[in-house]
């Protein structure tokens, strides 16, 4: 297997269970194919006509160092087990390198034969995915102090007894990569139908956000769940706007966001790759 040296991976299956390699725990990975890339071409009229990457199928060699026949059988059944619960509910995990995640089980863990030492092991493991890309989370948070909530106010002459404020407050966020990003956008409550621009684009939904609650728009998962007080997940697919796509993709460069003065929220830029960054 043509690989390279890994500095540490991580596993964790959808029960948030965790083996990690390279980490000084005894299971360390010596080869692995997670770093390059490849895509097919679809073709036709001698003409390549689209790219396409499948299922993405990875080999890792790893070893089981151990003081003992009893710590190795435990590093052992331990990679079984957390990999085996995903295999069961046939529901991914997630692997972690260099900060990037894919979702995929490991559904291949093939022993040598013979080693000499109880202690000592070698394993043939198989990563397996639908997923095309690697993905990094950052994570920006949209909240204005006291501070800057007091730059916003339209202070009237004296005998008014009010004060207004800007309806419409300007942010920046950075998107420096190369390709559009999707994003998890996460709303707070107290709100009623949340609204705000990005790069120009709009996104709306018509629902209440109460306090101490708060929204989520997934444009990778096409999906918006409420999350409740009382700890309810309730789908508000259907509350989006129809004017305009809440699922749209995040462009590139520094893009200027517009909101109401107290909207607070956070945006979570999932940006991709086919290959975990050096």
């Amino acid at each position: 297997m043509n690989g390279v040296y890994v500095e540490k991976l991580t596993y964790t299956n959808s029960r948030g269970e965790s083996i990690s390699f390279n980490d000084g725990s005894g299971l360390c990975l010596d080869e692995s194919e997670i770093s390059g890339w490849s895509f097919s071409a679809d073709s036709g009229s001698d003409r390549v006509k689209s790219f396409s990457r499948g299922v993405y199928s990875k080999k890792l060699n790893a070893s089981v160092i151990a003081n003992s026949t009893e710590q190795a059988n435990y590093i052992k059944n331990r990679l079984h087990d957390v990999c085996i619960v995903d295999i069961e509910a046939e529901t991914p995990g997630v692997l972690s390198c260099r900060g990037y995640e894919i979702e995929c089980w490991i559904n291949e863990g093939i022993h040598s034969e013979y080693t000499e030492w109880d202690s000592f092991d070698t394993l043939e493991l198989n990563v397996i995915s639908h997923s095309k890309y690697w993905y990094s989370r950052k994570t920006q948070h949209f909240e204005l102090t006291d501070k800057e909530l007091s730059e916003v106010v339209f202070d009237f002459p004296i005998g008014f007894p009010f004060d207004l404020y800007s309806s419409s407050i300007k942010s920046n966020i950075l998107n420096n990569e190369i390709l559009d990003a999707d994003m998890i956008l996460r709303i707070y409550g107290p709100v009623q139908s949340p609204s705000l621009t990005i790069a120009g684009h709009n996104y709306e939904i018509d629902v209440m956000i109460s306090d101490k609650e708060y929204l989520e728009i997934n444009t990778l998962e096409k999906t918006v769940f409420l999350y409740t007080l009382c700890g309810e997940k309730i789908n508000c697919f259907s509350k989006r706007s129809r004017q305009s796509d809440v699922f749209q993709k995040l462009p590139t460069g520094n893009l200027k966001i517009y909101s109401d003065y107290q909207l607070i929220f956070d945006i979570v830029m999932l940006n991709r790759r086919a290959e975990p960054k050096w």
